[in-house]
């Protein structure tokens, strides 16, 4: 062979050897790049996949929490709450109860989002009151004997194959004891959009959600893509029936099923937190893993497209220069490893990408965990604030009471006292007062104890004390005795000293009304006691009688009741003049007006307004003498008509005093004829006219 043909076979071989190593090393690199790549795309994807089931979860959670406050909210009102506590000591009737609360039941529902029908149960859970949708008896979600937690049935299908989750909620009185029960339906609507939302999903996305029952899965929703499940109903050990029972009995996790109804599926599983339902996220793989295929793809492609770029490049080089070959395979070589750092540079850039990516679906992850919790404390604390405010109110509307004296009060209220802590039961109290004590059945002094003195305006008369029991079960007692609750002990102890201190004035005053009560009883005239604020406060005998009422009748109405309505206004306005500082121009002369009896009827009246201001508090109130002029009126009527009569007439008409002589009256017919006015005519006797009167 000659040189020529050994150098062509030459160049060729070193042309194949060059292609082949360039071929062999671009394979190697897309290996060992592509491969790692490709894996870790993938668990990305999965990972995705099983936050976004935990999302849908924790959405779920939190619209039972709504739906539970929204419950415990409707049963905790305290009007409706008392009406039944009072039908159940048997002060009022089932149809009392019925008619005293149905409306704020109706009131109740109609501000409360997605409910649709209440329940109210007594406490042996006979239904009482029903408004909105009925709930059959079957299924009522009763909590337990002794529970004070809402329980939660459903979805159950009630009308129109529509579904609803049904919530038992208990209902709490002062004492915390549980009375009754709340049944309240609530439409699954909002449940069923966040169900429904398949964001992120891609088009074979579904997302499930149900629960076991009797070893058995029963979705609450049906799927868009039944191929997904088999059908309507879900096969028994389907892949979806696995998913779920896995969500309930352990928690979060995936699971890949191969060539199931000739589809390849991925399923991520979390329980929904506080219930025993479940929620699955079901992909194709094919779809779930499309980016990451695109993904290797597009390596792929650069990979090849850099090997036919070197390829082209070294047949262009290797081939006018093939003496030269050793020398340049350093260049060759040079050249491979720029490519192959670019191509670690590339892969290192979507390294850190993939990084920043994790990060930031760490750190999306602990903010949705973060809110998830302080939506929780600061469920926990609403409540813990709602049953404050119960109790204060309770306590505040025992210190109003009209009908309890101070005593009384002071033993209801600390009997309340302890049902303004967590865990009541370990709670005791106690008042010392005047030298009686006034404490609940399970008082005990202990070291936990905080106490607040009890003043009637400057003067100590007693102590409110506050102990706590049973440390071991609280593990810390201080937690029940935080710096707010000494705040709140003191504040009841204000107002303890603050009603001991009306009562008293009240009782004083009481004694006095009795006493005046006695005095004014005996006048002739009907006396009335109204305050600023236009109630009346008082009546004797003889006021019942003008005004056809009985004492208990009047007492504490607004005097709008014996004023005639085209009165009413003005005397509105005089009220009004007088709180602003005016002086009332009617006080201390007598005055003609009209009054209403209670029959509606109207009559005329003559009173006298005077103003009492009693006390270093300046009480201020007004007393009135009312006499009823009905039958002068009439005779001041009849005398007109009689008049008007007698003035018409054309014969001369005289009326004198039998006694005196002197005229009382001389119609207009005689006055005419003597010429006198009717001034100087009763000035004057029948002998200044006729003197020859006197002889006869």
């Amino acid at each position: 062979m000659d040189r020529k043909d050994t150098t062509k076979n030459l160049q060729k071989k070193i042309i194949t050897f060059a292609l082949l190593g360039i071929l062999a090393t671009g394979i190697t690199v897309g290996l060992i790049t592509g491969i790692p790549l490709y894996l870790r795309a993938k668990e990305d994807n999965k990972r995705n996949l099983v936050f976004a089931t935990k999302t849908k979860a924790l959405a779920v959670e939190e619209y039972l929490s709504k739906i539970n406050y929204i419950a415990l909210q409707i049963a905790s009102r305290t009007r409706i709450r008392e009406k039944l506590e009072e039908y159940i000591r048997g002060g009022i009737s089932l149809d009392e109860l019925v008619k005293l609360t149905k409306g704020k039941l109706k009131n109740a529902l109609g501000i409360s989002p997605g409910a649709v029908g209440i329940t109210r149960l007594g406490p042996q859970g006979r239904g009482l009151v029903r408004v909105g949708l009925p709930i059959p008896d079957v299924l009522w979600s009763m909590p337990g004997r002794d529970s004070l937690e809402t329980v939660l049935k459903g979805p159950i299908k009630l009308r129109s194959n529509e579904s609803y989750i049904i919530v038992g909620a208990p209902i709490i009185n002062r004492q915390g004891a549980r009375i009754g029960t709340d049944i309240v339906a609530f439409q699954i609507a909002d449940l069923q959009r966040i169900v429904e939302d398949y964001t992120g999903l891609g088009n074979t996305g579904e997302i499930a959600l149900g629960k076991v029952e009797s070893d058995r899965v029963r979705l609450f929703f049906d799927l868009k893509i039944r191929d997904i499940t088999g059908g309507d109903e879900i096969p028994e050990n389907s892949p979806m029936e696995e998913a779920i029972k896995r969500a309930v009995s352990e928690g979060v996790g995936t699971l890949n099923v191969d060539d199931y109804n000739e589809t390849s599926l991925v399923i991520a599983y979390s329980p929904v937190g506080g219930s025993d339902w479940g929620v699955a996220a079901i992909v194709n793989r094919d779809e779930l893993y499309a980016p990451v295929t695109r993904l290797v793809a597009r390596t792929g492609v650069t990979i090849a497209f850099l090997l036919i770029f070197g390829i082209s490049g070294t047949i262009l080089l290797i081939r006018p220069f093939a003496g030269k070959v050793i020398i340049r395979e350093d260049e060759l070589t040079r050249d491979i490893e720029d490519k192959t750092e670019a191509l670690q540079a590339e892969l290192s850039q979507r390294e850190d990408a993939e990084a920043s990516l994790e990060k930031i679906r760490d750190e999306l992850e602990q903010r949705v965990g973060k809110r998830t919790a302080e939506l929780q404390a600061r469920g926990r604390e609403l409540s813990k604030r709602v049953r404050e405010l119960n109790v204060l109110y309770s306590i505040s509307s025992v210190l109003g009471s009209q009908k309890f004296s101070w005593e009384e009060v002071i033993n209801e209220v600390v009997n309340l006292v302890p049902s303004c802590w967590m865990l009541p039961n370990v709670i005791c109290a106690r008042a010392k007062l005047y030298g009686k004590e006034f404490s609940t059945t399970n008082y005990e002094e202990t070291s936990w104890r905080q106490a607040a003195e009890i003043h009637v305006g400057a003067e100590t008369v007693g102590t409110l004390e506050v102990c706590c029991l049973g440390a071991k079960e609280l593990e810390n007692c201080e937690r029940q005795f935080m710096r707010e609750k000494k705040g709140m002990i003191e504040t009841i102890a204000k107002h303890m000293g603050e009603t001991i201190q009306r009562k008293r004035a009240e009782e004083a005053l009481k004694s006095s009304e009795q006493k005046t009560r006695a005095i004014i009883n005996t006048v002739g005239e009907g006396i009335i006691s109204i305050g600023v604020d236009s109630h009346i406060r008082s009546v004797n005998n003889e006021l019942c009688g003008i005004f056809g009422y009985e004492e208990e009748e009047l007492v504490g109405k607004k005097l709008d009741v014996l004023i005639p309505e085209k009165y009413r206004e003005y005397h509105t306005a005089g009220m009004k003049r007088y709180l602003m500082g005016g002086r009332p121009k009617i006080l201390g002369r007598w005055m003609e007006m009209e009054g209403l009896r209670m029959d509606g009827s109207i009559f005329p009246i003559e009173l006298r307004i005077e103003e009492t201001i009693v006390g270093k508090n300046e009480i201020r109130f007004f007393t009135a003498a009312i006499r009823d002029v009905t039958d002068r009126k009439r005779r001041e009527m009849d005398r007109m008509r009689l008049v008007n009569v007698l003035d018409l007439s054309l014969n001369e008409i005289y009326m004198f005093d039998p006694e005196t002589l002197r005229f009382q009256y001389v119609n207009s017919g005689a006055l005419r004829n003597l010429g006198y006015s009717q001034d100087e005519i009763l000035k004057m006797t029948p002998l200044d006219l006729k003197p020859e009167f006197n002889e006869a």
